[in-house]
């Protein structure tokens, strides 16, 4: 299911991504709307909380061909302003929505057909302190 990783961890997360390819989808999480409560119309909003898959479906916005051994940052707008997911395929049809052919080792093209296998994900994050609680373990 679309989603973010939150504001609990720093704005940049990295993956390194092991045994098989993937794709990962990117959906613009910057949705408007308007918050109609008792007093009528309030502002518009303009961010990735009010987004909700139920009552608005979203088109992916681009994929990223994730191949093994690939290391991929997301930070920025892309953190910030993107929903992202992995769809359950056993394998994908390569198509323009991917944007970066360019960059892949090995020769994709579109309408190539991938099959998945097992894809192991490291995800590194940095979560800031959150606490000023100390444990003391005895």
């Amino acid at each position: 299911m679309p989603h973010t990783d939150g504001p609990l961890f720093h704005p940049t997360i990295s993956t390194i991504t092991c045994g098989s390819y993937t794709v990962l989808e990117f959906i613009d999480g910057r949705v408007n709307t308007l918050d109609h409560t008792e007093t009528g119309p309030q502002e518009e909003t303009n961010n990735i909380e009010s987004f909700q898959p139920e009552s608005s479906p979203r088109e992916t916005a681009f994929k990223i061909l994730l191949e093994p051994r690939s290391l991929l940052i997301l930070k920025d707008s892309l953190y910030r302003d993107y929903l992202h997911a992995i769809n359950e395929f056993k394998e994908d049809t390569l198509c323009d929505k991917i944007c970066n052919y360019e960059n892949c080792e090995t020769t994709h093209k579109m309408g190539d057909i991938l099959k998945r296998g097992t894809r192991i994900s490291l995800t590194i994050r940095h979560v800031p302190k959150t606490t000023k609680m100390k444990l003391k373990f005895c």
